[in-house]
């Protein structure tokens, strides 16, 4: 008798870290689809988010890792976009 495997849906997941830190997360989402690919330099903005200082200041990914797990037999696809904070508009000078 052959044994049925039954797949476990993928689960996303991004994690948005402090500005600067490699360490503490801000914010996480969950999502059972693939989140829209991040890249090194995009702008993330987190005026709605708990903790935000300004609506003038959003964070601009510097790096983004990916990792894949398992966890009781569920594959988990993790992004963690670390960032730093900038002005909305800089100006010369500025940043």
């Amino acid at each position: 008798m052959e044994r049925e495997v039954v797949m476990e849906q993928t689960i996303y997941l991004l994690e948005i870290y402090y500005p600067q830190s490699r360490q503490e997360v801000w914010k996480t989402f969950e999502s059972s689809t693939p989140f829209m690919s991040i890249h090194e330099g995009d702008i993330v903005d987190p005026s709605p988010w708990s903790g935000s200082r300004s609506p003038l200041r959003v964070l601009r990914v510097t790096e983004v890792h990916h990792v894949l797990s398992e966890r009781n037999g569920q594959t988990q696809h993790k992004l963690e976009a670390f960032t730093e904070e900038t002005m909305v508009y800089e100006t010369p000078g500025d940043g």
